[in-house]
């Protein structure tokens, strides 16, 4: 993960190799799903829950409906905001001595980091101050403050221990921090 230096909003196109070593693929002709920038880091992309499954979103989706990226973005954070609002699966809080956690039902948990009320309203009540962040997969959602050196060494122990051990489930190395409602990157767990 590398800051985007991207305005928010910007679409952004997947670029892939076939296998690790060989030469990117553009990806212009394929229906490869819709991307796009968000809050300096994050390139998000879409998803829809089709039950047992999920099945991304592409621009000609997109276009075939009369919706835009920017509105597609709007609707999928509302829905992330009913999720973690509603019973099923709902916010759970596990606090910790050093670390503290979000769990929501192991699908959204990296995508709360989204939801800029949840970490400019909500947890400044219970972590006051600047945060350190890993979501090295989907399902993980791990926080400390800032000036925790521990919790930060923790942080890129647990990213580096799912790199290893969950590459299917793998997202990032890389720790975020969260300061004055804004996100930017620390560092790796490899590479402080």
């Amino acid at each position: 993960m590398q800051p985007l230096n991207v305005p928010d909003g910007t679409p952004l196109k997947l670029r892939m190799a076939a296998k690790p070593g060989s030469a990117l693929v553009d990806t212009d002709a394929v229906a490869l799903p819709a991307m796009r920038a968000t809050g300096g880091v994050f390139g998000v992309m879409y998803m829809v829950d089709e039950g047992d499954h999920y099945t991304s979103i592409n621009q000609s989706e997109l276009e075939a409906v009369g919706m835009t990226l920017d509105s597609l973005h709007r609707l999928a954070l509302n829905n992330l905001k009913k999720l973690v609002q509603g019973d099923q699966p709902g916010l759970k809080f596990q606090p910790g001595p050093l670390l503290k956690m979000f769990m929501m039902g192991g699908d959204f948990e990296s995508s709360l980091v989204l939801v800029d009320e949840l970490w400019d309203v909500s947890v400044p009540h219970e972590t006051p101050g600047d945060l350190n962040v890993c979501i090295a997969a989907r399902d993980i959602c791990i926080y400390c403050s800032a000036q925790s050196t521990q919790g930060l060494a923790r942080l890129r122990e647990i990213a580096k221990d799912l790199e290893q051990r969950s590459p299917q489930n793998f997202i990032s190395t890389q720790i975020l921090r969260r300061a004055r409602g804004r996100w930017s990157i620390v560092g790796s767990a490899t590479s402080p």
